[in-house]
Parts: structure tokens; sequence; C-alpha cells
């Protein structure tokens, strides 16, 4: 289910409804950006929204899953590579979410707690 959201978070959310992101962020939400600490859904959306690249594209390449040890959450650590419209070539990224595992069931209601996103330069 995990992997679910991963590839939803991605495909739709981030890559296609970006505007809409913030509804998939916990209130008290935090975001590092490479080296930069951005909390609460609101001030994570305003980061997200506010990059250069507008048209990206994600690949995922892996996905890792662990329950917390706090009932009710996961861990997943993503790796992968984006392309936007404007850089010459892809590139790497890792990323790592604590979510909120909803009662629903569904990928679409998974709630981000934690949010950590590294690039990978060659």
């Amino acid at each position: 289910m995990a992997e679910d959201f991963v590839n939803n978070h991605y495909n739709k959310t981030y890559d296609t409804e970006r505007a809409n992101i913030q509804k998939h962020y916990h209130p008290e939400a935090m975001l590092t950006f490479e080296s930069e600490n951005h909390v609460g859904a609101q001030a994570i959306s305003a980061k997200l929204n506010s990059l250069p690249f507008q048209q990206v594209r994600h690949t995922v390449l892996t996905v890792r899953v662990q329950p917390s040890v706090t009932s009710g959450f996961v861990i997943a650590l993503v790796t992968g590579q984006f392309e936007a419209l404007g850089l010459d070539k892809p590139f790497g990224y890792s990323q790592v979410f604590q979510l909120a595992v909803p009662q629903s069931g569904r990928a679409e209601d998974f709630l981000v707690c934690n949010d950590l996103f590294m690039l990978a330069f060659n």
C-alpha cells in the first residue's frame, strides 16, 4: 500500500497536480529539502510550488518500506530520477517519507508526516 502511495505521489500529485499537494501532508509535517527545513503543510506546499521547474517527470527506481516502531506509521525510502523541462539530463534523488497509515486503507489517504529529499549528483 505504501508503494501505491509513492507512485501516486510522484506520477499524479507531484508531477501533474502539485498545486494540490498540501492536502497530502500532515498540518505539522516537516520537509527537509536538501539542507532547508520547512515545517507545516502550508510551508511545504509553498516550497514545492516555488521550485523553478514546473513540468517534472519522476521515474521511481526503488521503494523500500518498513513499519515504524510507532503503530500506524511506516517509513518509505525512495530512489529515482526526475526530468524537468529545461534541464539537460535527468537527476537522481533519494527521498524518505514517514507516513501515517490511513484507516481507509486507500493509498491516496496516507498523510506525510516527515519528508527528507536529497539530490544525487553524479
